[in-house]
């Protein structure tokens, strides 16, 4: 009887089995949810006691980290009703459980991918000032906030009223419920396009930066472990047809799940991998001191020094002189800047220096305008008020940047991160 019955649900469906034992369920999701959730604690740690600068960024990462612990949950309670067994090895009201908590599993894996992928956005948006990538957040901001409701909420109605989904008994052909199969691939698919997007956003900002070369690839490794989790989406994907198709959903949904758990806790893992610099360098500083040493002995100390003496020239100008950079001090400050290599903070602290806006900040055009002459054409007479604090400020952003290349403040967004 039981051999028939397998015999049937097999003609039924591709060779693609998406099953996997009740042992990997739960060694998998809970070692995966525990790293994740480990590492969320580092994070928000850091980012409020170490660097002070706990965001809104940082609530929604920990948000999603209590949505991964539930997922971990709904997993437990399907294998515990019998998920990795074939249907026919328990009762019906057993399989009814079982389908109840995978209903659960789904908007609740939505949502908590949703709050990552906003969470990373908010702290590109934290991180980096350009206007332009700023757009392109923002307008991403508004994609997965579109794309979280509808998978959150179409996973949720699925079938209406609600309780069909885990109590019909055609599971497939039923006139209550959405096509199953074409909503998660859809789901799926946009999922995997909005998460290679998220990892490529930053990529041309951080080629953009005037720094050491072995600093810029440290940045690309922070902000590119984004692509880990496209890699894992598309395993993910493989899995998701034998249980769309497959009757014996109990037997072909492990897999499934268990790719559904990595990704969820991978993607809160590396959206977390920019904000733990700050904690590594309390916890473990000589990994950054070992880096810091290699960047030291390729001369960018060197070319810091030299920029330092130059911006304090001008700071120095700029102070005593009152609201009006004459000519002669202008070109004085391009001399002794020219003598040192174009570093990209340099130019723009010239420029802040310059244009006197009073508003602590850096500006939105970092490293995308290393053109010194542009002093030149902006030293007109800012207020007598700035005067005082533009010296403060651009001496402070100078200490900040000769930290970074002397190896003593980890990469040049590390103060943002």
């Amino acid at each position: 009887m039981a051999d028939a019955y397998d015999e049937e649900f097999s003609s039924q469906h591709s060779t693609i089995s998406g099953y996997a034992s009740q042992t990997s369920l739960y060694v998998v999701a809970v070692i995966f949810t525990l790293i994740a959730g480990l590492v969320v604690l580092g994070r928000v740690y850091a980012r409020t006691f170490v660097a002070k600068q706990a965001g809104l960024d940082d609530i929604l990462i920990m948000l999603s980290g209590v949505l991964s612990i539930t997922f971990c949950i709904t997993i437990y309670k399907q294998t515990e009703f019998g998920m990795g067994k074939h249907a026919w090895q328990f009762p019906h009201s057993d399989k009814a459980y079982i389908v109840l908590w995978f209903w659960a599993s789904i908007w609740i894996y939505y949502l908590c991918l949703g709050l990552t992928k906003l969470s990373i956005l908010i702290q590109y948006l934290r991180i980096f000032p350009q206007v332009n990538f700023r757009r392109m957040c923002w307008a991403m901001v508004g994609i997965i906030i579109v794309w979280t409701l509808w998978a959150t909420l179409s996973a949720i109605f699925m079938c209406t009223p609600v309780n069909v989904f885990w109590s019909s008994a055609d599971y497939f052909d039923d006139p209550r419920c959405m096509p199953r199969s074409i909503i998660w691939y859809t789901n799926a698919g946009i999922n995997i396009v909005t998460d290679c997007a998220i990892a490529l956003l930053p990529m041309k900002v951080i080629q953009s930066l005037q720094m050491p070369r072995r600093q810029r690839n440290l940045l690309y490794i922070l902000f590119g472990v984004g692509f880990i989790t496209c890699f894992i989406s598309l395993l993910r994907l493989v899995y998701i047809y034998p249980m769309a198709v497959n009757p014996d959903i109990t037997w072909h949904s492990p897999l499934f799940c268990i790719w559904s758990a990595v990704e969820l806790n991978v993607a809160i893992v590396c959206s977390s991998a920019p904000a733990l610099k700050n904690l590594i360098k309390r916890v473990w500083p000589q990994i950054l001191q070992s880096f810091s040493s290699s960047v030291k002995r390729s001369g960018g100390s060197g070319a810091s020094d030299s920029a330092a003496t130059a911006i304090n020239s001008a700071s120095t100008v700029y102070s005593t002189k009152g609201s009006t950079l004459k000519g002669s001090h202008v070109a004085s400050i391009e001399a002794q800047t020219m003598a040192a290599p174009k570093r990209g903070f340099v130019n723009r602290a010239l420029r802040l220096f310059g244009r006197g806006d009073g508003r602590g900040r850096l500006g939105s055009d970092i490293a995308l305008d290393d053109d010194v002459t542009h002093l030149r054409r902006e030293s007109t007479s800012p207020p007598a008020s700035h005067v005082a604090s533009k010296s403060i400020e651009v001496q402070t952003a100078v200490n900040q940047r000769v930290d970074v290349e002397e190896g003593k403040g980890g990469f040049v967004l590390g103060e943002r991160c």
